[in-house]
């Protein structure tokens, strides 16, 4: 009759251990999980580069563009830009990011000069140059790094846009006395719907 009570007690207490055990694990396993690209809208990768063209500058930016939060409220739209700068030592334009409708909210970067050498200008949008200038009009070195760019919905504008349209260039030439322009350029659309 002794050991029957003592049995019941270490089955009982087995089971209860058992049960802890398993919640634990099941607690563990939920909070642990991140769900990659949640709220991911869109996404499209970048390459502008000057290498292949007819001139001696060397200035390049490779990346992507990611549009993410709820679909079914614009004003919790962001897009980040992360790109790599590659910006040749003789090159007086650097590279150049330009948006319509969307405000800057946020850049990071690892690139050298990133505290005198990306400019942000508010247009009709966002207008972002990293080593415009400063850098090739310097001559310090061929600047590389990582620069990383937060954008917000212009929640002022009159009509949602379908699409976001997204400028890209690299490098610059002189034209004319003062006159500088992109050495090469390309322009990103994304769909805002997740199409």
């Amino acid at each position: 009759m002794k050991y029957k009570n003592v049995y019941r007690i270490a089955i009982t207490i087995g089971l209860i251990m058992t049960l802890l055990f398993i919640a634990s694990c099941s607690k563990n396993s939920q909070a642990d999980y991140i769900e990659p690209n949640r709220n991911l809208i869109s996404y499209k990768d970048f390459l502008v580069t000057t290498e292949k063209l007819d001139t001696d500058i060397i200035t390049s930016t490779r990346g992507t563009v990611f549009i993410y939060g709820d679909e079914s409220k614009p004003e919790d739209w962001h897009v980040r830009i992360v790109a790599w700068v590659d910006i040749d030592i003789k090159d007086f334009g650097g590279i150049w990011f330009g948006v319509k409708g969307w405000e800057v909210s946020a850049i990071m970067s690892s690139y050298p000069f990133a505290k005198n050498e990306i400019i942000v200008r508010d247009y009709d949008g966002a207008d972002i140059s990293v080593g415009e200038h400063f850098h090739g009009g310097g001559g310090y070195a061929r600047c590389q790094g990582t620069v990383i760019i937060d954008l917000d919905m212009n929640m002022s504008l009159e009509k949602i846009p379908e699409y976001l349209e997204l400028g890209i260039a690299a490098g610059a030439k002189k034209i004319g006395e003062g006159t500088w322009v992109p050495i090469t350029s390309d322009t990103i659309m994304l769909p805002l719907n997740g199409d």
